[in-house]
This record gives structure tokens, C-alpha cells and sequence, in this order.
């Protein structure tokens, strides 16, 4: 096969660059075709992506506002568990204390009044005796527990001899006395 050139090589030139310009134009009309597209698709995307962002936004908040009465339940109850614990902790057996000194007290004394101070440490016996024996018989028992210490009776409470009216006061010691069995 023959190849015959009739073109004159300015007109050769023009025609290769003629070609060369068409193929760029082409190139970028393809590359500004794709660019549009991906701008419209990425701006599609937006507009879904921020009608998602609030459809999601409404929703926790309706389930903070649905959740809040729950939180404020347990919040509560938290509070009342935290409380009964810290009355649990603070709790005296005074059963156990009581039965104690119930069992220290002797007879024919009557007893008024007794008064438990654990924030003084303090211990109150009022009452009657019959007789001074009774007394310091009472005052001996007491003694038996290391429950109280420092029992003290005025002196002149010490120096009637019958139907005395007596206060005897002591420090506490420990309230998980145990009698010492004899």
C-alpha cells in the first residue's frame, strides 16, 4: 500500500495540532462531564446525610426526654439505697445492749429511768433501792460487764441507809458486752 501526503507540511503541522486541540477539548469536556456529576451526587449526598443528621438528633432527644422520667427513678432509688446503707452502718444492736444490763440488775431495786448517750458515751440509771446492800450490789453488777466503766454513785447518795433514791452515772465502753459467766 502507498501512502500519498497532499497536504503541505504547514497544512500537516495545522492539521496535527488541529487533532492534538480536539483531543483536549475532549478530555476536559469528559473531565468537567464527571465533575458535575460527582458534584451532584456529592450534594445529593448532603442534603440526605443533614435530613438523616436531624431525623437522628430528634430522635435522642425524644428518647433523653423518655429516658429522664427513668434516670430520675433510679436516681432516686440510688439516693434511698445510699441512705438505708448509712443507717445500716450507724446502727447499734440496743436489744442486745439492753438485754445486757436487764440482766445485771439486781432485786428489790425498782428502776425509773435509764438513759444511753452514744454521742456523750454517757450512761444514766435512776431508781429506787430498798436498802444501801441493794445499791452497791446493783453498782458490784454492773461492774461485771466491761459495758460501762467509771460507775460512780453520789456520796451522798452512799450514806442513806434505806428507800434510797438514787442516780448512778458511767461512761460507756462497749456495746458488745458479753457477761462474764461465774
Amino acid at each position: 500500500m502507498l501512502d500519498l501526503n497532499l497536504l503541505s507540511p504547514s497544512e500537516k503541522t495545522e492539521s496535527y495540532l488541529l487533532w492534538k486541540y480536539n483531543i483536549i477539548k475532549n478530555f476536559i469536556l469528559i473531565i468537567l462531564t464527571v465533575s458535575f456529576v460527582i458534584s451532584l451526587v456529592l450534594f445529593a449526598s448532603k442534603i440526605i446525610l443533614m435530613k438523616r443528621f436531624a431525623e437522628v438528633e430528634l430522635q435522642s432527644e425524644s428518647i433523653n426526654i423518655s429516658h429522664q422520667n427513668i434516670n430520675n427513678k433510679v436516681n432516686a432509688y440510688n439516693k434511698k439505697l445510699q441512705n438505708i446503707f448509712n443507717m445500716q452502718t450507724e446502727f447499734i444492736p440496743w436489744s442486745k445492749t439492753l438485754n445486757t444490763i436487764n440482766q445485771l440488775l439486781v432485786e428489790n431495786v425498782i428502776i425509773e429511768r435509764m438513759e444511753l448517750n452514744i454521742n456523750e458515751n454517757s450512761f444514766l440509771l435512776s431508781g429506787f433501792a430498798y436498802t444501801r446492800e441493794d445499791l452497791l450490789n446493783l453498782q458490784e453488777s454492773l461492774k461485771k460487764c466491761d459495758l460501762l466503766e467509771n460507775i460512780s454513785l453520789p456520796l451522798r447518795t452512799l450514806l442513806k441507809k434505806d428507800n434510797i433514791n438514787f442516780t448512778l452515772t458511767a461512761d460507756i465502753n462497749n456495746l458488745d458486752c458479753e457477761l462474764d459467766e461465774e
